[in-house]
């Protein structure tokens, strides 16, 4: 994730590396490394043990010196606003852990809230990017513009109708602006095959997720800050 750090287990690694080989400290076999790697050099303990001190100490040492992020990634860390998402259909709002599936309500798939539709469409919560399109209809991923990431999930278990009753009107990479329609749905033919419509609004990478608004909400209503 982060390169800085990378460099410097590398170069530990190269230290430890290099004092093995000046005391000629070798291994009786294959296996795991680290502080396990002990059991493969059992015959000389000791230096097996300063190698591994002299590898972590360095790549600890350096990683203190010159910091584990970019300048880049720092700034735009500190200079991050709160980003609004908008409700991507109407309905009532409810925080995600009630949602009637284990998988959304633990947060698996990130946080956020459902949605109980009052009409079969879906519009875009915010100006970005379509990055999936389920071929099955029934979910979109969405990127923002400032990186915020977004599942919308139409319905519980609707996978299982393979796209019948769901009719896409845009596709993957498309580029979306809010309130721009992105998906449509028979919500009485989906209910008539036994299906719970609640369609999970989630932001899947971890990040501070506050809910704005449950109960009744309008499309483009501001429902959640991240």
């Amino acid at each position: 994730r982060y390169f800085k750090p990378f460099i410097c287990g590398a170069a530990g690694g190269a230290c430890g590396a290099l004092y093995a080989s000046i005391v000629g400290l070798g291994a009786t076999g294959t296996g795991v490394t680290g502080i396990f790697g002990l059991l493969l050099c059992l015959h000389d303990p000791l230096n097996y043990i300063i190698m591994f001190l002299i590898s972590a100490g360095v790549a600890f040492a350096l990683t203190w010196v010159f910091g584990y992020k970019d300048p880049e990634d720092s700034a735009k860390e500190e200079g991050k606003e709160e980003d609004i998402i908008y409700a991507p259909a109407e309905g009532r709002a409810i925080p995600y852990t009630e949602i009637g599936d284990p998988t959304f309500a633990s947060g698996a798939l990130g946080q956020g809230i459902g949605i109980i539709p009052a009409k079969g469409e879906i519009v875009a919560p915010f100006d970005g990017t379509i990055s999936m399109f389920f071929d099955t209809k029934h979910a979109i991923g969405l990127e923002s513009q400032t990186g915020v990431e977004l599942l919308i999930h139409v319905g519980i278990n609707t996978v299982e109708l393979g796209g019948k009753h769901f009719h896409a009107l845009k596709e993957a990479g498309a580029a979306v602006k809010k309130g721009e329609k992105l998906l449509e749905f028979d919500m009485d033919a989906i209910k008539a095959e036994g299906y719970d419509l609640t369609t999970a609004v989630l932001v899947t990478v971890p990040e501070q997720v506050e809910i704005l608004k449950t109960g009744e909400v309008k499309e483009q209503e501001a429902v959640l800050k991240v």
